[in-house]
């Protein structure tokens, strides 16, 4: 236990700290109790080392009481009739189930009818960890609400005892806004508020054409699947494994094509080394020059690359201090960032955003179950979501599964009127 040491004399008693001891952090700093020894042959009053101890404490209390952070604070309070349960370890689905009550809780003091809220429910299905599911909800504001007086419900949703609510204004424009919501770092919604027509009925979908970019993961390896995407007549995003057998080719190749190139940078996954992210990975033992020095190995290695994209990482996109220091790097070679949610408490997104670069979050994984039928049904997701915000990126991988439909889909989606654009054609929400 830490102590701070100091004297301090009470005139005409005779008494002096001798020590200052601290016992039990608080948001506002320690308590503090102070120990009273005799000076000379005088003693100490009874009367006095209890009101200095219950002063002491009554300070440390009204520091914290005062000096709390007040996450929401504005003119008025937004009060919610809900319980507040006391902070217990949340799974993804839990957290998601958690803010789905808050939500509820602000559509109902907002006066938002039911049929002015629709909610498309993305399954995510980690290679490395838990299922967890991101609501994606879109809601029509009724008529008298404005976007400030609904964004002004949604920051004041109260976080309940000890749990820490995250909310991110994604997209600001006339007539709609957009934000991020996290309980406990776990990423659980994406929230469209519509300033919509005062006639009740369905929610109008964003302006199109509606943007679709497809990244291909795990390229590098090999290059058949290459060929296939290459000879594509559809734009897309090819995410190459630094230092890999086939990259430098495939990079080659792609630069005469309409295709863009990212890297698909190993980060270390929960799991390890049983599961292995492979050559050139980001690890959590690494520090300082170890870790600058085998990103700008692997960056040096595909000096074409416009962005970075992880490969795995479960468990080092949670560590915010370093993604933080991955982010400064890619910020100083004008790259940007897509956060490939392998984890739904993964930090990248907002560590991207922090540090002024752009920053992307995949929308959808499109392959997780290699069935056609569940890869077509992948794909309507993807488009539903580019239909309600505007764009939408997609993540798939090599499979045979993959390659034999993407041109199907390429070309049923162009006849409805989306586009394919490369990833850096997307306006970045994040900056």
């Amino acid at each position: 236990m830490a102590g701070a040491f100091t004297r301090l004399t009470a005139r005409g008693k005779g008494l002096h700290v001798r020590s200052v001891t601290r016992c039990g952090l608080t948001p506002s700093g320690p308590l503090r109790f102070v120990y009273l020894r005799k000076r000379g042959r005088k003693k100490a009053s009874p009367l006095l080392v209890v009101a200095l101890t219950g002063a002491t404490v009554l300070l440390g209390l009204l520091l914290w009481i005062f000096l709390s952070p007040q996450p929401h604070r504005g003119s008025t309070q937004v009060r919610f009739s809900l319980p507040m349960p006391a902070r217990v370890p949340l799974t993804a689905e839990e957290a998601a189930r958690w803010m789905d009550q808050r939500l509820d809780a602000v559509w109902s003091y907002l006066g938002v009818p039911s049929t002015r809220i629709h909610v498309e429910q993305l399954a995510h299905w980690g290679w490395e960890g838990e299922r967890w599911d991101l609501r994606l909800t879109e809601v029509g504001l009724p008529k008298g609400v404005d976007l400030a007086k609904a964004s002004s419900a949604m920051e004041r949703i109260p976080a309940g005892l000890g749990h820490i609510f995250g909310i991110h204004w994604a997209l600001d424009e006339p007539g709609l806004r957009a934000a991020d919501l996290w309980v406990d770092g776990y990423l659980t919604h994406r929230v469209f508020l519509r300033e919509a027509p005062e006639a009740p009925g369905p929610l109008s979908s964003a302006k199109g054409p509606w943007r679709l970019a497809m990244i291909m993961d795990d390229m590098g390896n090999a290059f058949g699947p290459a060929v296939h995407v290459l000879e594509m007549k559809a734009p897309m995003t090819l995410s190459l494994f630094p230092r890999s057998s086939h990259g430098r080719r495939i990079a080659r190749e792609a630069e005469s094509r309409d295709m863009e190139l990212m890297m698909h940078l190993p980060m270390e996954p929960w799991g390890y080394p049983e599961k292995n992210p492979g050559i050139g990975a980001l690890m959590l033992s690494m520090r300082g020059e170890e870790l600058e020095r085998t990103l700008s190995e692997s960056l040096n290695d595909l000096p074409q690359v416009k962005g970075v994209n992880n490969h795995m990482g479960s468990r080092f996109t949670e560590d915010e201090g370093r993604m933080e220091k991955v982010m400064e790097l890619l910020a100083s070679r004008g790259l940007y960032f897509v956060d490939s949610l392998t984890t739904p408490k993964s930090s990248g997104f907002r560590a991207a955003v922090r540090k002024g670069i752009r920053a992307y979050r995949r929308d959808v994984f499109l392959d997780v179950w290699q069935e056609e039928d569940k890869i077509r049904s992948q794909f309507k997701k993807l488009m539903q979501v580019a239909r309600i915000q505007g764009n939408a990126i997609g993540i798939c991988h090599p499979y045979p599964e993959t390659l034999r439909l993407l041109p199907e889909l390429a070309a049923m989606s162009r006849a409805q009127g989306y586009e394919w654009v490369t990833v850096s054609k997307i306006p970045a929400p994040g900056g």
